[in-house]
């Protein structure tokens, strides 16, 4: 992961713009959706982390209170061109730290039937049945971080 760097960014950064484009093409271009199309004004009150390759976003996740002991993870994306190399792995390792600073206990999030191998990886059990989600079968993750 050399020459890679990892930020906390919120919704004025100018990053952001980067973030949604990333977004938009790996998790709902593929699904013939627009992030666009979406109200994103709730993004506001989440937390973006980012992985940097000089000037460009390769990688981001957002994470969302749910309540005062649960964070929420949302919208995963790994550039494909930097896919397999542990970033994504190193994104949810720094989400998890800022839960355990916050004194989250655990984090919830909804994976996608293809990611659920990768958040096994990362610690995650799932939870429930299988439900569709933007046209596509997930499954409800949990980790419990204390």
């Amino acid at each position: 992961m050399d020459n890679i760097a990892f930020r906390v960014i919120d919704a004025a950064d100018v990053l952001q713009e980067q973030v949604l484009m990333l977004r938009d093409r790996l998790l709902r271009q593929p699904l013939g959706l627009s992030l666009f199309d979406e109200d994103l004004s709730a993004e506001r009150e989440q937390t973006t982390f980012v992985a940097i390759c000089g000037a460009s976003v390769v990688a981001c996740v957002l994470v969302v209170a749910l309540g005062e002991a649960t964070l929420k993870v949302r919208q995963m994306a790994v550039d494909t061109a930097f896919q397999g190399r542990g970033i994504g792995r190193a994104l949810m390792k720094e989400a998890e730290r800022y839960g355990q600073n916050g004194g989250v206990v655990q984090m919830v999030l909804h994976a996608r039937h293809t990611a659920i191998p990768f958040y096994e990886a990362c610690g995650y059990e799932g939870s429930g049945a299988i439900f569709e989600e933007v046209g596509i079968p997930h499954l409800l993750m949990c980790k419990r971080l204390k």
